[in-house]
């Protein structure tokens, strides 16, 4: 559950995406001017349950205004290991992208592509990695993540290695295939729940899952790292996207 402080600043933040003022954002998403004056001057409480709704309607609102191409979701291949590595380039991006699993700084492709196709991702249960990549017409592949089900628990997915191409941020990217992914994982898989963890300093993946629609669950310590678990549920994330989205 959000503290009153975390939804403040969620709004402010929504609001400042859109480059609205509260007058203009309170005309296009039809929620009254007092109402939203109340909520930002913490004078009223947010209901977690709408904010989470507009934050998935202004992610949406974004992508459509940054992002002109549709941006799909495939099952990896082999081949895409070499374009995930080159994303890599230094021991500080290898760790918020949880690169543990591989190594060391620098790592290979061939250790991706064996940890992907001959180890499951490290996953004893056969049917429980999804290694996916996002792709677009214009750009080719842009991003890349994994899912996982939690403990055999088919109703319950992680999402993990995400990682999107630095040279095509501040596209929506990141978000748009976040979502792609939720609605895959809710609409087609029947998940109702999915987490995410992210390395508490990581403030660009942070901001991408809190567009996404995710929200903050607890801060826990991993390794001496403190990492911020975030969860995104079904009833609470909104109408389906359109099936072109993946």
């Amino acid at each position: 559950m959000m503290e009153k402080e975390e939804k403040i600043e969620l709004m402010l933040e929504l609001r400042e995406q859109e480059g609205l003022n509260r007058k203009e954002f309170a005309l296009k998403y039809g929620i009254p001017y007092p109402t939203i004056t109340d909520w930002e001057m913490g004078h009223r409480r947010i209901p977690e349950y709408f904010l989470r709704l507009l934050a998935y309607k202004v992610g949406i609102e974004c992508l459509n205004k940054y992002n002109t191409t549709n941006l799909r979701l495939r099952p990896y291949k082999s081949c895409d290991a070499e374009k995930i590595i080159s994303w890599i380039k230094d021991e500080e991006t290898l760790y918020k992208w949880g690169g543990e699993h591989f190594g060391q700084f620098p790592i290979d492709a061939a250790a991706v592509d064996n940890k992907y196709t001959n180890d499951n991702g490290d996953c004893a249960e056969k049917d429980n990695f999804y290694p996916w990549i996002a792709f677009t017409d214009e750009e080719g592949v842009v991003g890349h993540f994994t899912m996982k089900y939690i403990q055999g628990d088919n109703k319950a997915l992680r999402f993990e290695s995400i990682i999107v191409d630095d040279s095509v941020r501040r596209k929506g990217y990141g978000t748009r295939m976040l979502i792609s992914g939720l609605d895959y994982a809710f609409h087609i898989l029947g998940t109702d729940t999915v987490t995410i963890g992210v390395p508490e300093n990581n403030d660009i993946a942070y901001n991408c899952c809190k567009r996404a629609g995710f929200a903050d669950r607890e801060t826990v310590n991993h390794g001496g790292k403190k990492i911020i678990k975030m969860t995104s549920i079904k009833g609470a994330y909104g109408s389906t996207l359109p099936r072109e989205f993946y």
